[in-house]
């Protein structure tokens, strides 16, 4: 064997070595990168579902039910905190000792219309004799014509 074919056969095992080392490289390059794009498809899905899950929260009304105190003053407050306007709310207290003024219940309830971002105030009177515990269900119904209901416990 000649010089020349002596050093052509040594910059083609080279060649080859290097072609070998980049071929592995690329086989562990594109495994990461569908690993990634798995990852990535995967958080698009959830990314979806989040946002498809706020679409129906915006597209429904959300009750919420508080007994506020100012000195001796307590006020049951109905808000709407959802994304929607509820309809027909309806507010009750289970139990014997029920606070709300009567004449409250007359004139609120059932709610007609309550907006988002809105609430109403019920006067109640408490007094000594008072349990300052109450269990509270609240009914409404959403723009899609869908009832929804929820309990509330609350204390003083």
């Amino acid at each position: 064997m000649t010089t020349y074919e002596l050093l052509s056969l040594l910059v083609s095992v080279v060649a080859l070595v290097i072609a070998a080392i980049s071929l592995t490289r690329t086989r562990k390059v594109a495994s990461q990168q569908i690993e990634l794009e798995r990852i990535t498809a995967e958080l698009s899905a959830k990314q979806l579902e989040m946002l498809q899950a706020r679409e129906a929260a915006l597209s429904k009304a959300q009750i919420d039910v508080d007994l506020e105190g100012y000195g001796s003053d307590y006020n049951f407050i109905i808000s709407n905190v959802g994304g929607a306007e509820a309809r027909n709310v309806t507010f009750k207290i289970e139990g014997e000792d029920d606070p709300v003024v009567s004449s409250e219940y007359k004139d609120k309830i059932p709610i007609p219309s309550l907006r988002p971002g809105k609430s109403v105030q019920l006067m109640a009177a408490l007094h000594s004799g008072s349990t300052f515990k109450y269990k509270v269900l609240v009914s409404w119904q959403n723009p899609d014509a869908s009832t929804e209901q929820d309990e509330f416990f609350l204390t003083v």
